[in-house]
């Protein structure tokens, strides 16, 4: 809500006044972020690839984009500028109280889920966007439901209380285990670095309270392992080695107790080339030789 509230704001309007918000950030815009956040960070795992496999490394503003001039498709205005990185540094109350971990960097901005996803196509008032037409916000998660709530009217701090009662049941965030583990139970979860519905940084650091309240990251892997899928989209999708299978992964580990150390990808994105995305917090990073296609010339290590 916090993105479409401060991209609406920055939108042009049409004849009738309405915001444009398919129109706050064009095509161009978003090329020339994405490009911005692959020349920062795509090479801290080890090699210029096109992915960001180092993604807790890698911090990034558009700032460096900004105009010194009129607004071209060279570079941002200020204000573009100012939103972009505002939403990137995550929701804050009005005293300045971070509220949700920042949304990761990630070469996601140039693939077309994120426009569809974030702002949309629409050429009316009327956004397409996933995030303005998604209902689940007035129906499931606010207690009680508010079909007329308007998304760009959201309080960070007073509208939020709104939203705690539905979480009891909807929220995915617990860390108790106990009857799970008593049961020898085996969770594997994966998320796209680059999934704009669902923030990466939200999972990770619900993987690092779970870690916590489970005597460590060894006894966690035991029964929970998380991966992170850098480039990829909600599920799949992206600029991203997104074709995978886990779930002989986690039979493996149930029947023969095979504990999954790294999931063998491929993707449509990246033709030819085959990676290995590593059991959390390791990552998969260049040996220094070789071919950015062949996986053998990468490690799962923590970096």
């Amino acid at each position: 809500m916090q993105m479409l509230q401060e991209f609406t704001a920055i939108s042009p309007k049409n004849e009738k006044g309405e915001r444009l918000l398919s129109k706050s950030f064009s095509d161009s815009d978003l090329k020339l972020i994405a490009t911005g956040v692959l020349k920062q960070c795509d090479q801290l795992d080890g090699i210029v690839d096109g992915l960001i496999e180092n993604y807790a490394a890698c911090a990034y503003s558009v700032k460096e984009l900004q105009c010194t001039h009129e607004k071209n498709d060279a570079c941002l205005s200020a204000e573009q500028v100012h939103a972009f990185d505002k939403v990137m540094a995550g929701p804050r109350s009005s005293n300045g109280t971070l509220l949700y971990p920042p949304i990761p960097w990630d070469s996601i901005i140039g693939d077309r889920s994120w426009r569809t996803t974030m702002i949309g196509s629409s050429s009316t008032g009327v956004s397409n966007a996933s995030k303005s037409t998604n209902q689940s916000i007035k129906y499931v998660f606010m207690t009680p439901p508010d079909p007329n709530f308007d998304y760009l009217k959201f309080d960070l701090d007073k509208d939020g209380e709104k939203l705690l009662a539905s979480a009891k049941f909807s929220a995915s965030n617990s860390v108790d285990y106990a009857g799970f583990k008593d049961r020898n139970g085996k969770h594997l979860v994966y998320v796209g670095m680059g999934d704009p519905l669902i923030n990466p940084a939200g999972v990770i650091r619900w993987y690092q309270q779970l870690i916590k309240a489970n005597e460590g990251l060894s006894a966690t892997q035991k029964f929970a392992r998380l991966f992170i899928v850098p480039g990829m989209s909600h599920t799949t999708g992206g600029k991203a080695l997104d074709v995978f299978d886990p779930v002989t992964a986690i039979y493996e580990w149930v029947e023969k107790n095979s504990e999954p150390e790294e999931l063998i990808a491929t993707g449509a994105a990246f033709p030819g080339r085959v990676r290995s995305i590593c059991s959390y917090p390791k990552i998969s990073k260049y040996k220094g030789n070789g071919s950015a296609d062949i996986a053998n010339n990468f490690k799962c290590e923590i970096p």
